[in-house]
Formats: structure tokens, C-alpha cells, sequence
């Protein structure tokens, strides 16, 4: 655990100087480690990445192969063939982008989802915030242990969620928006439930979608949706009825 004891910074500078340590000719370096920053696609890559599970006392271990990778940025890319996607930048099809996309995607909050238990896989920051309000007080309770939730940056990653949690054999769940009557979002959802494995535990939707779900104010701009969201919340504002069954909801993707 080479992270013991250092700081946050010290140990994105460790990384570094472990991942130039590495480019060293005839030199191959193994590093065990409980710190997400050490797993943000910064060392070799996804198929450097070895995760061990231990189970009622067997171990197993899950690592990407190239043949793993090749089947992860083929299914990531089915997104690119719904009938309604209109896609002029022909570099987005292309293998590598699928690498640039984990690296930007995998910072330290998201990394932290290769030492869980169970995932749950959010659409965006304001379902991440609203639901760790509630479980910190006590309207939602997690019976699943050692979970994280994460979320996507959109719809439109939910599947590339789900395709590298299941490579490397993570338990997760996912809550999206419905968006009904928007043929486009029809078809991700579709693409979302045919991307569940024998580790995807559950997928659950919200009707039309979290403001609509829990009748939140519209703040004009994106960026203040998780504010607002917590703002109305705390202020007691969230009809009760509607916060129990949102509660509900996400029990069950925890349970």
C-alpha cells in the first residue's frame, strides 16, 4: 500500500513517479492499493488493473484482457448505432477514444467504485448529492455493504458503467430517467437494460424523470440542479409521499 500515510497529493505524485518508474526498459511494477488515486487510468490503463474479491473465503481475481477490452469498446460503441444518433465526429468510433473517455470519466470519486461491494449508477451529480443527503439522514437505509454511488456524467455512459463493473466482476444497480415520449432516450433505455449482466443486481427509472419524480423546481441552468434539489429538500418542500417512494426506490437498488 504505497499510498500509507501520504496526503492526497502526495500520493497523485507517488503514481506519477511509479508510472515513469515503469517505462523503465525491463522493468515491471506491481503496486497494491486501497487509494482511488492510484486507479484513476493513470498507471498502465484499464487492462493494468487487477481487482481481487473475496468471497465466504475463496479470492478471485478479475483483470481486463485485451480480448475483455475489445468486447467492452465494441459494446460501448452499440450507442453510436441507435437509429436516432446523429454523429459527425467519425474519431468517436475509434478504439482508442473509448481509453480517453474512462481516463477523463475515472477521477478519484469514480475510481472509488473498484473497492466496492455494490455500485449504484446515477445519471448525474444531483442524484449522487439528494441521495447521500437522505442516507445521512436516516430516510434511506442501505442494507447492501460497502457501496458507492456513481454517476455517469448522463444517460448516455450508463453503459459504459455497466460494461466495466461487470469485466471486473462488480455487483451494481442503476437508476435513470425514464423520458418517456423522446424516441432517442426510448432507445437508451433499451440499450441500458440489454447492457445488464450477472452483476447488474437491478435497474430502476424515474417517471418522467428526478424533477418530475419528486416535482422539483426547474433552477433555469444545469449546474444548479444538485443546489436546488437539496435546497428544496431541506426546506421541506418535497411532497412527502412522493420523497417515501423516491426512499423506496433507491432501498431496493441497495438491498
Amino acid at each position: 500500500e504505497p499510498e500509507a500515510f501520504l496526503h492526497p497529493p502526495q500520493q497523485n505524485e507517488l503514481a506519477r513517479s511509479l508510472r515513469n518508474l515503469s517505462k523503465l526498459d525491463a522493468t515491471q511494477l506491481l503496486a497494491t492499493t486501497h487509494s482511488p488515486n492510484f486507479v484513476t487510468n493513470k498507471l498502465q490503463g484499464i487492462t493494468g488493473m487487477a481487482r481481487v474479491a473475496k468471497d465466504k473465503g475463496i479470492s478471485t481475481i478479475y483483470q481486463i484482457s485485451e480480448k475483455d477490452w475489445e468486447e467492452i469498446t465494441d459494446n460501448n460503441k452499440l450507442i453510436s448505432q441507435l437509429p436516432s444518433v446523429t454523429s459527425g465526429d467519425t474519431n468517436d468510433l475509434q478504439p482508442e477514444m473509448e481509453a480517453i473517455k474512462y481516463a477523463i470519466y475515472l477521477n478519484p470519486d469514480r475510481a472509488s467504485m473498484f473497492f466496492a461491494k455494490r455500485v449504484l449508477i446515477v445519471e448525474g451529480a444531483t442524484e449522487v448529492a439528494l441521495i447521500h443527503k437522505l442516507i445521512d439522514d436516516g430516510l434511506i437505509k442501505p442494507k447492501a455493504a460497502g457501496f458507492v454511488i456513481v454517476d455517469s456524467i448522463g444517460k448516455f455512459n450508463t453503459h459504459r458503467f455497466m460494461n466495466l463493473l461487470s469485466k471486473l466482476g462488480i455487483e451494481h444497480s442503476v437508476l435513470h430517467d425514464k423520458d418517456p415520449n423522446k424516441q432517442l432516450q426510448t432507445e437508451v433505455n433499451q440499450l441500458i437494460a440489454e447492457s445488464s449482466t450477472i452483476q447488474t443486481i437491478a435497474i430502476d427509472q424515474l417517471d418522467p424523470d428526478l424533477e418530475g419524480f419528486l416535482s422539483l423546481p426547474n433552477p433555469g441552468r444545469s449546474d444548479r440542479k444538485p443546489q436546488s434539489a437539496i435546497f428544496t429538500y431541506v426546506s421541506g418542500n418535497i411532497d412527502n409521499i412522493k420523497l417515501e417512494s423516491f426512499c423506496k426506490v433507491v432501498e431496493r437498488l441497495l438491498s
